[in-house]
């Protein structure tokens, strides 16, 4: 057997191998890219990496769409990199002047019970002296750092539309204050 003959599928394996490693050790994207990526739907209002997804709050003429991120095909030509895109759930949240705004996702295959945990409540800040937002679940309160224009919570220990809802300047002051969330319609 040539050498050639045995060199040449190694170096195919060899190929494929690094094609594989590359392709999938490429991270969630960048805010900015995430921004880009929906700027043709609306202006990215909350961006969070963490989880088996990224997801994204977008600000539209007609309210807030809240979607996942996923893994497509080919990136700017290079054939090694995914890409990213949106896929396509659009949950719907109806656009408010009020100070701060909150939905709740409840990811569940049938109606909510303790397999609904966790949740996410996402939202628009529009008040510069926001900080916090305190949620209150099943007599369970969490607080949670954010700041304008949006944000993105999950809730490990919430299996319902929490109770309450208020948001905090640096004093622990309440600037807004909402009972429950708007469950996101999809």
């Amino acid at each position: 057997m040539s050498v050639r003959r045995v060199l040449l599928p190694v170096a195919v394996a060899a190929l494929m191998g690094a094609f594989l490693v590359l392709r999938s050790s490429a991270g969630p994207p960048s805010a900015s890219e995430a921004a880009a990526l929906v700027s043709p739907f609306g202006v990215l209002v909350a961006y969070d990496a963490t989880g088996e997804r990224p997801r994204v709050l977008v600000s539209t003429s007609s309210g807030l769409r809240y979607d996942a991120l996923r893994r497509g095909g080919r990136s700017g030509g290079l054939w090694f990199r995914a890409s990213w895109q949106l896929t396509g759930g659009w949950y719907r949240m109806p656009a408010t002047d009020a100070p701060a705004s909150a939905g709740v996702l409840i990811t569940c295959a049938t109606a909510p019970s303790d397999a609904c945990s966790p949740i996410e409540v996402v939202g628009e800040i529009k008040a510069a002296d926001v900080v916090a937002i305190e949620i209150e679940c099943g007599g369970a309160v969490s607080r949670v750092a954010v700041s304008a224009p949006g944000y993105i919570v999950r809730l490990e220990r919430c299996d319902r539309v929490p109770d309450s809802i208020r948001w905090l300047d640096q004093r622990g002051g309440v600037v807004w204050s909402q009972e429950g969330a708007i469950p996101l319609r999809g």
